[in-house]
């Protein structure tokens, strides 16, 4: 099992691949995305053509679901239109994104009326399937014909009646409609919340949100002042209080205290003219000023204490008062929203109810005029053997509508631009180069140099094989590239060993010839680093900018080959404290910040300052140049020790040629 720092390098160096390609990723999550959209875009919508079909009800009442279905299943399938192969492919997968919809359907309306529809690409098409769908229902009906015809013996009744009779079912149709339609709006009006109070209780409550919002300006203007005044009391005078302030006992104590310790230091300035220092009335005199100073720094703090008293009841009043007014704002809201909808729902219930009534008046009529006709005797006709007459259907209307309909090619979009993101997290994870955090295998064919970087004799000590020596060893190389790879901006380089030709000079002008902004910061002891980038000895530092004895512009140097800046230690002695730690990191941060990457050189540091130096974003670089086995080992075990576990172990005299 991997242990917690394996997990934690792991999870960094998938999230820096991503950061680092994330142009790439979004551009493939993009085109991907609009390519689907693009294709999509091309494919020709869909024409569906509906037809209603109306008939009496006792006609109609024959259009059951199991006959609808019937005839819809026993319907010829529309032909399928010639088209590629590709675009066929494309359309079905249209097809599922819209639920595997059917090409023809059939329903039954709530008023007794049936709709067929049929979908084509071709309006002609898609229409004219529709219409023999609608054929196939009316013959369809040539069964009921002679089930709803006069039975024989029995006198058909006059056209007249039918159509009274027709007529009143319809109303009584209608009628309950119109019931059911004015007890849904009667539950809505009872449902509604009942009305605020008279416009006593309306009139009272519109004055005190007015107070309300008068009196919120003069609060927040008074604790604006209070706050101006607070900022600046140390150097403000007692006529600059607000108004309000003025009345307190402390402002007055403390307006007190400032008069003599004035007056007292007027009479030493003006003394001073005369007098030395060391005569005994201006001794007097300062003993005095030391006095009222301090009185008037206890008057200041029990008026600065006053203040923010009365800061914090004025922030309540404030709050306060704005939420009454955001309430009585929310309430004033919420009654014109009831009243408008109060205003509606009575609409409703009144026009609900006249159409009711329009309805009751017209039925009555109706029945009013059925019964006044004369009804008809029956006549037995007599029996003659006569060739049956056919029976002419009932009459249906057909209705025949065509309109567009257009694929869903959203869900397509958001595949392939979710494919798109996938494949190019997954290719930049497996396929990026190793970053700054890997440790790089030496190289099998490396040459075998000496402590000094001279070629190794045979009396000379060689350096170990990396297997010899159980670790992997960063090429100089490798190092600088995962540097401008991975973006990071503070480097600590620390020597396991005395490096007498230090690489961090190597390192930072090779950065600084690839076109990046790099500074070396020198703390070693023996500041071999930046001597050999020109700063000389007795020069100012960073230790004296830290003390405020010099200025960034003033320790800045420049290296003459490749104009990388470099700072040296400094000849200020500062220690360990922890206020001077914290302006070493600031300072440190202010130079980080002028340059895109810093490197930190530490030879002969003590490991808890090289600890300090480290940033969750800086990375620990440990040369090993020239070193054996022992020295190496040594070195790491104390860095670890120290809690410095997380390195990188690098070669800094391997480059490439």
């Amino acid at each position: 099992m991997a242990s917690a720092d394996e997990r934690n390098d792991e999870e960094g160096g998938i999230g820096h691949a991503l950061w680092s390609n994330r142009n790439r990723i979004l551009a493939s999550t993009a085109a991907l995305g609009f390519a689907a959209f693009a294709a999509g875009s091309l494919v020709p919508p869909v024409q569906q053509a509906t037809v209603r079909l109306s008939a009496p009800p006792e006609v109609s009442a024959h259009w059951d679901d199991a006959t609808l279905q019937r005839v819809i299943s026993e319907a010829p399938r529309r032909p399928e239109p010639s088209r590629s192969t590709v675009l066929s492919a494309w359309l079905e997968l249209l097809d599922q994104t819209e639920g595997g919809r059917a090409e023809t359907g059939a329903e039954r309306r709530p008023d007794g009326s049936v709709e067929v529809w049929a979908r084509d690409r071709e309006a002609e098409v898609a229409r004219a399937h529709a219409e023999a769908l609608a054929e196939q229902l009316i013959a369809d009906l040539d069964p009921v014909v002679a089930d709803v015809s006069t039975p024989a013996g029995e006198a058909a009744p006059p056209p007249e009646t039918s159509q009274r009779n027709s007529a009143i079912e319809a109303l009584d149709a209608s009628i309950a409609s119109a019931r059911e339609t004015l007890a849904s709006a009667e539950d809505r009006q009872a449902a509604l919340p009942p009305p605020r109070p008279s416009d006593q209780a309306k009139t009272s409550s519109r004055s005190s949100q007015d107070a309300a919002n008068r009196n919120a300006p003069s609060l927040r203007r008074e604790l604006e002042g209070l706050v101006r005044f607070a900022r600046s009391l140390p150097s403000a005078t007692p006529s600059d209080a607000p108004a309000s302030l003025r009345e307190s006992e402390e402002w007055r104590s403390w307006r007190n205290a400032r008069v003599r310790r004035d007056t007292v230091a007027t009479q030493i300035t003006e003394l001073s003219r005369t007098l030395l220092d060391g005569h005994p009335r201006m001794a007097t005199l300062r003993l005095r000023l030391d006095d009222l100073n301090s009185e008037l720094d206890e008057a200041r703090d029990r008026l600065a204490t006053a203040i923010q008293r009365r800061i914090g009841g004025l922030r309540r009043d404030l709050a306060n008062t704005e939420q009454a007014i955001a309430q009585d704002a929310a309430a004033s809201k919420a009654d014109q929203q009831a009243t408008a909808a109060r205003a509606e729902v009575e609409a409703e219930v009144a026009a609900a109810r006249q159409t009711l009534d329009a309805l009751l008046s017209a039925r009555a009529a109706a029945v009013a005029a059925t019964s006044a006709a004369p009804t008809p005797e029956p006549v037995v006709p007599p029996v003659v053997n006569q060739p049956a007459v056919p029976q002419q259907k009932p009459a249906v209307s057909m209705d025949v509508t065509v309109r567009e309909l257009r694929p869903n090619i959203w869900p397509i979009v958001a595949g392939s631009a979710a494919f798109g993101f996938i494949a190019a997290s997954l290719l930049a994870i497996f396929a990026s180069p190793r970053g700054v955090f890997a440790p790089a295998a030496f190289p099998q064919n490396a040459p075998a140099r000496t402590r000094r970087g001279a070629t190794a004799s045979a009396g000379s000590a060689a350096i170990p094989h990396p297997q010899a020596l159980g670790i992997d060893i960063t090429p100089a190389d490798e190092l600088i590239a995962g540097i401008l790879a991975s973006e990071v901006s503070r480097v600590v380089i620390v020597p396991v060993a005395e490096d007498e030709r230090p690489v961090a000079v190597e390192i930072v002008r090779r950065l600084s010839l690839r076109g990046s902004q790099a500074a070396l910061l020198d703390l070693s002891e023996r500041q071999l680093a930046a001597r050999a980038m020109g700063v000389e000895d007795g020069s100012l530092g960073v230790s004296d900018m830290i003390a405020g004895e010099a200025t960034f512009a003033e320790i800045a140097r420049r290296d003459v080959p490749t104009q990388a800046e470099v700072f040296g230690r400094g000849q200020a002695v500062i220690g360990e404290a922890a206020f001077l730690a914290m302006e070493r990191r600031n300072v440190l941060d202010f130079i980080e910040r002028n340059f895109e990457v810093l490197l930190v050189v530490c030879g002969g540091v003590a490991p808890e300052t090289v600890k300090s130096l480290l940033t969750p974003d800086a990375a620990l670089v440990v040369t090993v140049d020239g070193e054996d086995e022992a020295i190496v080992t040594a070195g790491i075990r104390r860095l670890r020790e120290a809690g410095l576990s997380d390195m990188i172990l690098a070669n800094g005299r391997q480059f490439a040629l």
